[in-house]
């Protein structure tokens, strides 16, 4: 039976924290430590899908949610952004606010070469750079930066 607004509001805490299933991993936790707290929150492994369970604060009953469907279509929305993404759902928060770069990798290993050639000697300068180049051999060439950003990026490396 899906939970309802009455049936959340009259639910009270106990000693122990309670975990009420919503089903899909999604949970409505209700605490009696911060003055009779009930927050929902997801259980997930994405995108490893063999790794540790942890949970995702999904926010707080009349403060942030005042609908279970809306958490429930929430929770919906992040494990579809999760798995196409193959990210943790913790930064859903942040996928709004990604800034791309256009910044290419030979790029950045430039500034990164002009800044190091004033704290080293020259040999060292010099075995840097030739390793640098090493790696940039192995790349396409103009591959921005964000491309090493994420999931994608490590399977880049």
């Amino acid at each position: 039976m899906p939970l309802t607004d009455k049936s959340i509001n009259r639910k009270k805490a106990t000693d122990k924290e309670q975990w009420i299933s919503l089903g899909g991993g999604c949970y409505l936790v209700i605490a009696k430590a911060p003055r009779n707290s009930k927050r929902f929150v997801g259980k997930t492994r994405i995108p490893n899908s063999k790794g540790k369970l942890y949970s995702v604060p999904l926010g707080s009953w009349g403060k942030d949610i005042n609908d279970p469907l809306e958490v429930i279509n929430k929770w919906d929305e992040m494990k579809k952004w999760g798995k196409e993404n193959k990210t943790d759902l913790r930064k859903y928060g942040e996928r709004l606010i990604l800034r791309k770069s256009l910044k290419t990798l030979d790029e950045v290993f430039g500034l990164f070469l002009q800044h190091k050639s004033k704290h080293i000697k020259p040999n060292t300068y010099t075995t840097i750079k030739n390793r640098l180049n090493q790696i940039l051999k192995y790349l396409p060439d103009g591959i921005l930066i964000d491309e090493f950003a994420g999931y994608e990026g490590t399977q880049l490396i």
